[in-house]
């Protein structure tokens, strides 16, 4: 649960799983019955935090990171917030009708990293 000392702590992903069956889609997702899929809490002090795979303009020109670098330097008055910048995929199986199942990968499910933007 979220506390008084969540907003004294410094950004950083927390657990948080998901039950398809508390959720009441048992009936046709099959698999995984759950998953841990995390969130992001904390306070930040400044844009970023957090670093891309890779070096030079093309990770800095990507996503999170180039926005982060650019709110840093232009975003005078404005305040950072605490929020995935990764994500990781999540499989599926699916039930279509009693007797076909399809597996799918969904992109960007699970939270695989927090920062500051």
């Amino acid at each position: 649960s979220i506390g008084l000392q969540d907003g004294l702590l410094p950004c950083c992903r927390r657990r948080l799983r998901i039950s398809f069956k508390e959720l009441g889609w048992e009936h046709f997702v099959l698999a995984p019955a759950s998953f841990q899929s995390h969130y992001c809490l904390g306070r930040c002090r400044a844009f970023g935090g957090f670093g891309q795979d890779g070096d030079g303009w093309e990770a800095k020109s990507a996503g999170p990171s180039f926005y982060a670098a650019l709110m840093g330097q232009m975003g005078q008055g404005l305040s950072a917030c605490c929020a995935p910048v990764r994500f990781a995929p999540l499989s599926l199986t699916v039930a279509l009708s009693p007797q076909q199942t399809l597996t799918h990968t969904l992109t960007d499910v699970i939270v695989h990293q927090c920062g500051c933007i």
